[in-house]
């Protein structure tokens, strides 16, 4: 299916859970989007709006369509649906298997993809594709000329699975922060109602949005501040039809985004602090434990460098302050690892 799916090009640029990329890479785009937006100074906003059990929350009418439009035959879609809808689950965890399940009838079906399901990842793909699709379609998205070639390239969200970051960019230099605002809420209404139209649900305590209007002080441009912006909530739609506004945040106030910790501001000084409490938790757990030299090398090399240097590809921040963050932690391993720590620079 997906082997078919990438020579046909059917995957979209939006989709960061696919063949040859990392999450790391959706954070990267989402940055350049904003290095961008701060570079020409003009409107635009961010938004973080994640669904909710993702896997578990697809209808299988839309998934039915979209695996066949990944070139998956009907006979085989079927096959698989039908077996997820009166298959009978347990629930198993460390003190054994649960003797109460869940499941679904032919009268009652059960739907969704499963936990576990190997079809799962590339069944979501398939759905959350025609998501973006139709989306599009509606209008939405953003679209940058190159400056050399004049080719056009649109885009109009960053994807990971459920993770999912819409981007809006006034397309009128004039438009007021108030009409912006009015076109970043159609948006959102029709991405939520393409999510719950599939089966989903936009998860509140986990969905955002970031405002990046602009004010010109004595010829200098400046990023305005939450209390200079409309105070009009962004509401997104859900299930039992009531819509739930979501919290508009300063855009220097780092989230966490698929493991990076960004802001629209472009400084990455909050994902260099948490890399640095990473080192230094780990530096004192080697302390105050008894682990060998040869392990504890190991577990700098393999465990600790990668966890620290996550997310690096879309982190853009001063040479020299990485510099000081990592030597800092370095010198406070070098005892676990058998070092001595107070050698002269020439030795």
């Amino acid at each position: 299916m997906m082997d078919v799916a990438y020579r046909t090009g059917i995957v979209p640029a939006e989709q960061f859970a696919k063949r040859g990329t990392q999450a790391a890479e959706g954070v990267l785009t989402s940055g350049l989007f904003c290095d961008m937006v701060r570079a020409l100074h003009v409107t635009a906003a961010q938004q973080s709006v994640d669904l909710g059990n993702c896997y578990d929350a697809v209808a299988h009418p839309i998934a039915s369509i979209a695996l066949q439009s990944f070139k998956v035959r009907a006979t085989m879609v079927a096959m698989m649906l039908s077996v997820l809808q009166t298959m009978t689950f347990f629930l198993k965890t460390g003190f054994g298997q649960s003797e109460l399940n869940y499941g679904g009838t032919k009268d009652d079906p059960f739907f969704g993809f499963g936990q576990g399901n190997c079809a799962s990842p590339p069944g979501f793909l398939a759905v959350s594709t025609l998501m973006i699709e139709a989306y599009r379609r509606l209008g939405h998205g953003v679209e940058f000329v190159g400056a050399w070639s004049q080719d056009v390239f649109v885009l109009a969200a960053t994807l990971f699975v459920d993770d999912s970051d819409l981007l809006h960019l006034a397309k009128d230099p004039d438009m007021s922060d108030e009409e912006f605002h009015a076109a970043v809420q159609d948006a959102t209404y029709d991405w939520g109602g393409l999510v719950l139209a599939t089966g989903g649900y936009l998860k509140p305590p986990k969905c955002f949005w970031h405002l990046m209007a602009w004010k010109w002080v004595k010829g200098v441009p400046r990023l305005k501040k939450v209390s200079e912006l409309p105070p009009t909530p962004l509401l997104i739609p859900q299930q039992d039809g009531v819509d739930v506004p979501i919290p508009l945040k300063e855009v220097t106030v780092a989230e966490k985004k698929l493991g990076v910790w960004s802001c629209p501001a472009g400084d990455f000084g909050a994902h260099v602090t948490k890399a640095v409490e990473k080192g230094e938790e780990w530096t004192e757990d080697m302390r105050a434990g008894s682990c060998p030299p040869r392990d504890a090398w190991l577990g700098l090399r393999h465990q600790l460098y990668k966890q620290m240097s996550y997310g690096f590809v879309a982190v853009s921040h001063p040479p020299e302050k990485l510099e000081a963050a990592f030597q800092r932690i370095w010198w406070r391993a070098l005892p676990s690892l058998r070092v001595n720590r107070n050698i002269t620079k020439e030795w």
